[in-house]
């Protein structure tokens, strides 16, 4: 009896502590809104490879989204990267490939970020991708099976996903901002000082 009820303290935490949720919401002094949900682990394995995360801003009635990918590399490796555009192609169940290329003009690199094993660590890259409501819509019906992501030298980083974890991640992330938006936020930054 103790022991299920400690089995069952224990999933109770751990599903809460994997629960995806707003992380940031924020109006910004050009009144925008910006909103961020928390990142999930969509490759679904212990080497942590492939995180996401999705966004939006929101002015007026116009609404832009964005996924957020980061991806490890291997630490010895120091001459991968992955130019500023990096293009990454999302490849849906039925075989659909929606190719996407990042937004941002400058990639963020980190070199002390994931734990990949015991006692070691990786460098990772963060491309940022703006996507449709239709795209994510696409996403959340087809299914994504597999990534590939640019990198330079010719080099790639394919991905098989966990085709569970990446439909929970764009329909739980693009519900969670919808639910968001639909609610009035006013303050800002200079509110509460």
């Amino acid at each position: 009896m103790k022991t299920n009820l400690v089995l069952c303290c224990l999933l109770a935490l751990s599903l809460g502590a994997s629960a995806q949720k707003i992380v940031y919401d924020h109006v910004d002094c050009n009144g925008i809104r910006n909103i961020k949900c928390s990142e999930i682990d969509v490759n679904g394995n212990f080497s942590g490879s492939l995180y996401m995360t999705m966004s939006a801003s929101n002015y007026g009635d116009s609404t832009c989204y964005y996924i957020d990918i980061e991806t490890n590399l291997d630490k010895h490796d120091t001459s991968t990267s992955a130019p500023a555009s990096a293009r990454t192609l999302f490849k849906t169940v039925n075989g659909d490939v929606i190719v996407k290329r990042s937004v941002a003009r400058q990639v963020t690199e980190s070199r002390l970020n994931r734990v990949i094993t015991f006692n070691e660590v990786s460098r990772t890259i963060k491309l940022t991708y703006k996507v449709t409501q239709e795209e994510i819509n696409r996403f959340i019906t087809d299914g994504v099976e597999k990534l590939r992501i640019e990198l330079n030298s010719n080099k790639t980083h394919d991905y098989k996903i966990n085709k569970k974890n990446i439909n929970k991640f764009f329909s739980k992330e693009y519900n969670l901002i919808q639910e968001a938006l639909a609610t009035e936020k006013s303050d800002t930054f200079e509110d509460g000082f």
